[in-house]
This record gives C-alpha cells, sequence and structure tokens, in this order.
C-alpha cells in the first residue's frame, strides 16, 4: 500500500519548519540567501534545498493577508522523469516514492526537462554531479518512520496518511463540509494524465488558486542554469 501526504496550507503558518527538518535529515548545507521582498527563503527549490514555502500577500479588508503554498516533489504515480531516465536512475518504489539511484546516473539530465514541475535539480558546482530531489524519506518509511518534515510540522499542514486513497477521503470530507475555506479542487488528484492521484495531495486557500509551473517557463529556467555554468558565473 502506497503512503501519502495530504498538504493542507490553510493550516500553514510559515514556520519553515519541514524546510529545517528536510536540511538536517538529508545533511543538505544551508544556502546562502538574501531577503527577498515576499520573505520566501531560498527563493526557489536547488541541489541541497529539496522543499520550501512560499509567501504570497494580498490586502483583505485593509488588512495585509498571507498565504503559503508548499514547493516539492509530488511523486507522480506515472512520472515523466522516471520514463525519461534512459538508465532508471530514477526509479517508483512499490511504497510510492520516486527514488534517484547515482551509480546509474549518465548525467544527460532528461528528468530535468520532462519534470513537469522543475523538480530535479542538477549539482552545476560540484565537480561529480548528481541529481538531487525529496525521495518522501524513502529511508524512513522503510524503517516505519513518517517523513521527517511531516513529523516535524506544528500545525498539522503536512498529514502522512498510510494510503492514498484515505488522504483522498479526508480532503474531500474537509472541502465538503468547510466550502468557504478552501478553493474548491484537491490539487494532485489527476495530474501529468494520471488517472490516480500523486503521493502528495494538496488543499489551498481560497485566495490562492496558482497555476502550476508551464513547460516553457521550466525549459528557459533550465537552459539559464546551463548557460550560467557554462560562463563560469
Amino acid at each position: 500500500m502506497e503512503s501519502s501526504f495530504l498538504i493542507d496550507m490553510t493550516k500553514c503558518n510559515g514556520c519553515r519548519g519541514c524546510q529545517v527538518a528536510c536540511k538536517q535529515w538529508n545533511q543538505n548545507q544551508a544556502d546562502k540567501t538574501k531577503i527577498s521582498p515576499k520573505f520566501t527563503n531560498p527563493v526557489k527549490l536547488n541541489a541541497k534545498t529539496y522543499t520550501n514555502i512560499d509567501f504570497f500577500e494580498s490586502e483583505k479588508d485593509g488588512h495585509l493577508s498571507r498565504n503559503f503554498a508548499r514547493n516539492g516533489c509530488f511523486h507522480c504515480k506515472k512520472p515523466s522523469c522516471v520514463s525519461a531516465c534512459p538508465v532508471a536512475a530514477l526509479f517508483k518504489t512499490k511504497e510510492g516514492p520516486v527514488i534517484y539511484r547515482a551509480e546509474r546516473c549518465i548525467g544527460c539530465r532528461y528528468c530535468m526537462l520532462a519534470c513537469p514541475f522543475n523538480i530535479p535539480k542538477f549539482e552545476w558546482e560540484s565537480i561529480s554531479p548528481r541529481i538531487q530531489k525529496c525521495t518522501f524519506c524513502h529511508e524512513r518509511i522503510l524503517d516505519n518512520k513518517i517523513p521527517a518534515c511531516a513529523k516535524t510540522c506544528p500545525s498539522g499542514t503536512i498529514h502522512f496518511g498510510d494510503s492514498i486513497e484515505n488522504n483522498l477521503k479526508e480532503a474531500r470530507r474537509r472541502l465538503s463540509e468547510n466550502p468557504g475555506r478552501y478553493f474548491n479542487h484537491i490539487y494532485g488528484e489527476r495530474r501529468c494524465g494520471s488517472s490516480r492521484s500523486d503521493l502528495e495531495i494538496h488543499l489551498r486557500h481560497p485566495g490562492h488558486h496558482r497555476r502550476s509551473t508551464g513547460c516553457r517557463h521550466r525549459q528557459l529556467d533550465y537552459h539559464a542554469q546551463e548557460q550560467k555554468y557554462a560562463r563560469g558565473g
């Protein structure tokens, strides 16, 4: 049975505890960053940051209102990164998470172009670069532990469930019982042509309906990184 996340962003308080827990568990170094106008930090995912919280400001009844969105791998039911990899370096496990096997990787970076959500990241500054992404703490799941981000989340935003179906039922219950609290859509229920759910499904605030990253934007971001490091920048 595949475990999954139900991410209820209406409960998020922007503490970034999930970001810190993810870095600690994966032993990833902190990023050297600058404060951005909207307080998202780091601004984008990278080879050392597998998840981040996006901050969005708006005005409501004359007062400042903040909404949040969590970025990270959806661990799709039919992952395009896995299908694009010619050497099966990316692999969909029977438990559900999509994991990376560095010993198989040839560095083609097809997975980066294939992912519609711009998730796999390349270690551009390393002399022996690898692809980096969230693993859904696969090793913790095999040890009957929940992922580090879900264990740390103090507000209950990240709910870890023992099956996709149970989390979908819970998401539908919340939508039906609180119609004014949520945008009427379960993000991740049907994506990329899949007839079943991703491992990570989201509920969002009604004032924050955000489109997924488009393929054109994703490819421009990828090529910009390639050009930057080709110039030695």
